[in-house]
């Protein structure tokens, strides 16, 4: 038994020691000790406790020769020491003679501190139960009477003293734990007091800068406030309308940016559409304003009303350029429609069908090659005379028919040679059904003004009656459907574009 208990003690003492050490490490010698060392060196003494209290019971038995034994005689620890030791558990005893503001819990943890530094290892281990609970209500004063400067300080200081009460150790001062329970009740009431305190500083900070970022974070700060509050409400009032106004203000310059970079020069449908485009963003803003819980200040209303104004202006302006724009394309189109006129009646059945017959007959004898325009501006009329005579008639590299003396004699031949063909009078009511095509049937009769609209009936009347009379009018009728019309979009005028 004797060589058991030897082969305890040292294990015993070096683990009092480490634990000590580890404790006074954390803290002494210093009044402003990291709070999250403190909490951290209480909860693993706590941790350790358990496992030392075999080893310090068994210690604590051994015979007075031993060199573990308790502390009996002035051989075995300085009794100076001790007497402060019992000076300071005598104070921890008496409430009345507690530290009672943060002056004297500082002192009270210093001398704590010191008696600490002043213990040798050996003396350490043999107090430990004492040193441990001295100790924790030493922390105890510590934290119960410094003063948060700040809401989170409060909020930490709140969760440290929490911390010490999970890791009190066994046989705490039940007067101790009340008192920690009363601070945290006076710092839950502290805790909005500051953060008012702290938000109306930083409000009345950012009401005397420019900073739109800060002004906006101070108020996010009062509206987590009770807004009944006359001066919290007042503020928050204040700050709203001036970050609700510089966001107005930035967007505004935002909209006014994009007008500038959208050039004059601009395509009308796309000024519209991107006028309109600003025009739906600034109504929905308006509306999401006018709905808000809290009105918005009449300033940020008028600013923005007045941006509604410049779009709108601008909107009307690009309608009356459009309006403009319309009108001149109508008048292109009544000019245009009378040139199709025009050029129809060039090419109908009573111009072409003797000027066919003339050209028929100087063939008979050519001097030299002639151009016909006919042909070449109607394929039809050309694949026609072809098959009829058998002949091919090429054009030129330019798109010409020229004919040349050759091939007028020819076609003059195969022509006179033709038995029943009425050669003049079918070519003739071909180009006609043609040139109604081409010059009559992309006109949009509902774009017309009434003159033009005589006009353009009169000469489609011609046609219709000519195509009946050459038998097209099936393929004239088709043809109505699958051309296209021309659109007053197609028009060309300065200040517009097809």
């Amino acid at each position: 038994m004797r060589r058991q208990r030897f082969s305890l003690q040292p294990r015993a003492i070096g683990l009092a020691v480490a634990y000590l050490l580890l404790v006074t490490g954390c803290s002494a010698g210093t009044q402003q000790a990291d709070p999250n060392n403190v909490v951290q060196a209480i909860r693993e003494l706590s941790q350790s406790v358990g496992k030392l209290s075999k080893s310090i019971e068994a210690l604590s038995k051994a015979p007075e020769g031993d060199s573990a034994g308790p502390l009996r005689d002035a051989g075995a620890a300085d009794q100076a020491l001790i007497r402060e030791l019992e000076r300071l558990e005598e104070k921890l005893s008496k409430e009345t003679m507690w530290p009672r503001d943060t002056e004297s819990a500082t002192s009270f943890r210093k001398e704590v501190e010191t008696l600490i530094g002043e213990l040798s290892p050996d003396q350490q281990r043999r107090l430990l139960d004492r040193l441990v609970a001295v100790r924790w209500a030493a922390y105890i004063f510590s934290e119960c009477y410094s003063e948060p400067n700040s809401s989170d300080q409060a909020e930490q200081q709140k969760e440290q003293l929490a911390d010490l009460l999970e890791t009190r150790p066994p046989g705490a001062s039940e007067q101790l734990i009340t008192l920690v329970n009363r601070r945290q009740d006076e710092l839950a009431a502290t805790v909005p007091m500051l953060r008012r305190k702290e938000a109306v500083e930083a409000a009345t900070e950012a009401l005397h800068s420019s900073d739109i970022e800060a002004q906006a974070a101070a108020w996010q700060q009062l509206k987590d406030l009770d807004i009944s509050d006359q001066e919290i409400s007042s503020l928050s009032q204040t700050l709203r309308a001036r970050v609700l106004e510089a966001e107005l203000q930035q967007q505004c310059d935002l909209w006014r940016a994009q007008l500038e970079r959208l050039p004059a020069s601009a395509d009308l449908v796309v000024r519209r559409v991107a006028l309109a485009q600003i025009y739906d963003q600034i109504i929905a803003l308006r509306v999401e304003l006018t709905i808000a819980e809290t009105p918005p200040p009449q300033k940020a209303l008028d600013m923005i009303s007045a941006m509604q104004q410049e779009v709108e202006r601008a909107l009307t302006s690009v309608a009356s350029a459009e309006a403009d724009l319309d009108a001149r394309r109508r008048r292109e189109y009544q000019r245009w429609t009378l040139q199709q006129i025009t050029a129809y009646e060039a090419h109908a059945y009573g111009k072409v069908v003797d000027e066919i017959a003339a050209k028929f007959r100087s063939f008979k004898e050519p001097s030299e090659p002639v151009e016909w325009a006919l042909l070449a501006d109607f394929p039809a009329v050309r694949t026609l005379l072809a098959e009829k005579t058998g002949l091919k008639i090429p054009l030129d590299a330019e798109g010409r028919v020229v004919l040349s003396v050759k091939l007028q004699k020819q076609i003059y031949d195969k022509v006179w040679s033709s038995i029943g063909w009425n050669y003049q009078k079918e070519l003739a009511y071909l180009a006609d059904r043609e040139a109604a095509v081409r010059f009559l049937l992309p006109i949009d009769l509902g774009l017309l003004e009434l003159p033009v609209q005589h006009l353009y009936s009169k000469a489609f009347q011609t046609a219709w009656k000519n195509a009946e009379e050459g038998g097209h009018q099936i393929e004239l009728a088709q043809k109505t459907v699958t051309v296209k019309k021309t659109s007053l979009r197609d028009m060309v005028v300065d200040g517009g574009s097809k």
